[in-house]
């Protein structure tokens, strides 16, 4: 029966990584938890499961077959060897071994089992199937120097703004019991004063009526993936593309259609040939990973499949209202619209970034015939949003302060970005590229030549510098080595300097490829 093995692997310590790997392995089979006979994982699986280079495994995997514990064999893989000296006798007839499963304990959630004694519903089967075969990156939770990973607390918040001085204000009983704080679809007034801001800035047309407020984001996705999906049912999704947006789909049993990204966003080819998907999740505004920020013939093509398949397009505005360059494309909740014939349209938003991400308030504009479905979800799932959270987004819309603030976080985003750049072009031309983003808070790298990008994740953050790498986003199309780097994290000076040691980092990898 498949077991899981965990490997207790530090990032931090002065024992190379694939030593460390390789220690693990050895005790594991000295001490007769990996058996004599047993497969291991291919190479590049086990890089996989374990979320580390292929050089780094391949390195502890090699130092073990010269010790004589693993032993090699031409087409068939790795197998703890029959002669390894093991603290007890197990049989060596490898027929009776399911593939072995490993985790670090760094990252427990990299990989989990059910308990096979209890009987779970299909729900937590699904859930626990998505998240086991979603790609996170072990470490998350360790503090750097230098911050360049997206969703990490920021180290250097934004100067000046109103929510840092405010909140004495706001902590009255009486207000947080007013304005309909406790309807599960947000305040009115809130999402009257929303919608204003929305019409001014992005001329969504949207009504209050069609705009609820949920606790973040996130919240708001896995509430419309609740309400659209059933499970097999099939869901187009951009590739390379957010894990965590995914994730609202397939833990619901969806099936996930991948849809390659190309230079002005999703293949239209490749989106052609999905006809009987029920929804698309898309960011058009910047896409997550790569920051790829969607054409407008692609959104008006993207529109009329659609229509014509009756797919429900859930637009994520993630980094939407973030420009970096003018002119704005329309989003798709505009461009529809315009059309006779419209597809379902649900818009998800985020108020977080515009107030402080520790409140967890979003927002979602939905078709009228999602609305009573909806609100019923929702007070299902929580009853309603932070009354707190709703009051503070309420004032400072109404005093004007909201969008004072988004206005100096956008100039701070433009001059974070153009710091980024700055240290970048500093990089040789051999090592990598980029395009500029023309909207959000990350930027996307991507090498020249063999540089594999996990290794380079592992040796930045063991010099303390927290960057994404950009391959593990790849699911099923070929995929590219690169990195991923938040803007907004730090100050200017400290983005170039941490540039700088990470070019050495870089370097460093690329000498050893």
């Amino acid at each position: 029966m498949a077991h899981k093995v965990v490997l207790n692997l530090n990032v931090f310590s002065g024992t190379p990584l694939y030593l460390q790997v390789a220690n693990e392995l050895r005790a594991a089979i000295q001490n007769g938890i990996l058996k004599r006979g047993e497969r291991l994982p291919s190479i590049r699986e086990l890089s996989k499961q374990l979320q580390i280079s292929v050089i780094t495994t391949r390195e502890a995997i090699e130092r073990l077959c010269e010790e004589g514990l693993v032993e090699s064999r031409q087409g068939s893989g790795n197998f703890v060897s029959s002669q390894a000296v093991v603290e007890y006798i197990q049989p060596t007839d490898e027929e009776n071994f399911e593939p072995v499963r490993f985790t670090q304990s760094s990252y427990e959630s990299a990989y989990h089992e059910l308990d096979k004694n209890f009987p779970w519903s299909q729900e937590a089967h699904e859930i626990n199937k998505a998240f086991n075969e979603s790609a996170f990156h072990p470490w998350w939770d360790l503090v750097v120097d230098f911050e360049f990973r997206v969703y990490q607390p920021v180290q250097h918040p934004v100067e000046g703004l109103h929510f840092q001085r405010a909140l004495q204000g706001w902590t009255k009983l009486t207000e947080l019991a007013s304005d309909g704080m406790n309807d599960p679809r947000g305040s009115y007034p809130l999402r009257h004063e929303l919608a204003r801001w929305l019409n001014k800035t992005r001329q969504l047309g949207c009504s209050p009526e069609d705009i609820f407020i949920t606790c973040g984001a996130q919240q708001a996705r896995d509430l419309v993936a609740k309400l659209l999906i059933n499970p097999g049912d099939e869901v187009v999704v951009e590739e390379p593309g957010s894990i965590t947006d995914m994730l609202a789909y397939s833990t619901k049993g969806a099936r996930l259609l991948h849809v390659p990204q190309e230079q002005d966003g999703l293949s239209l080819e490749e989106l052609s040939r999905h006809k009987s998907a029920v929804a698309a999740h898309i960011i058009s505004a910047t896409n997550f990973p790569t920051g790829i920020t969607m054409s407008v013939p692609k959104r008006k093509a993207l529109l009329e499949w659609a229509e014509a398949h009756d797919v429900v397009i859930v637009e994520d505005s993630y980094g939407g209202g973030f420009h970096h360059s003018a002119p704005i494309a329309p989003s798709l909740y505009q461009l529809s619209q315009q059309l006779i014939d419209q597809p379902s349209i649900i818009y998800v938003g985020s108020l977080s970034h515009f107030v402080n991400p520790a409140l967890r308030l979003g927002y979602v504009i939905l078709p009228k015939k999602f609305h009573s479905s909806w609100t019923l979800t929702k007070w299902l799932a929580d009853r309603h949003t932070s009354a707190f959270a709703q009051q503070v987004a309420l004032k400072m819309l109404i005093d004007g302060h909201f969008e004072e603030d988004a206005l100096r976080i956008a100039q701070s985003a433009r001059s974070r970005r153009a710091a980024l750049h700055y240290a970048l072009q500093k990089w040789p031309a051999d090592l990598a590229t980029f395009t500029p983003v023309e909207s959000g808070f990350h930027q996307a790298v991507w090498f020249k030549g063999q540089i594999d990008d996990l290794l380079v994740f592992e040796r930045a953050l063991a010099s303390r510098i927290g960057v994404i790498p950009l391959s593990p986003y790849f699911k099923k199309f070929e995929g590219r080595s690169g990195l991923c780097l938040s803007f907004m994290q730090m100050r200017e000076d400290k983005i170039v300097e941490g540039m700088n040691e990470l070019l050495d980092v870089v370097n460093k990898v690329r000498i050893c490829a």
